[in-house]
């Protein structure tokens, strides 16, 4: 799953990364929001791994 970050949080949500790098806790809600139901979609398309491995 590849994921552009630029998806995550935009330019216009700048205010959401505290140093402009690393996201408040309001970013950090933001980002799970978005992230949640790809990590959901990617995990269902996951092949199931052999019981034998």
């Amino acid at each position: 799953m590849a994921v552009d970050g630029t998806e995550i949080i935009t330019a216009e949500e700048v205010h959401l990364l505290g140093d402009r790098l690393h996201p408040t806790p309001e970013g950090y809600r933001v980002m799970a929001g978005r992230l949640a139901p790809r990590t959901t979609e990617a995990l269902a398309e996951a092949p199931t791994p052999s019981a034998g491995l």
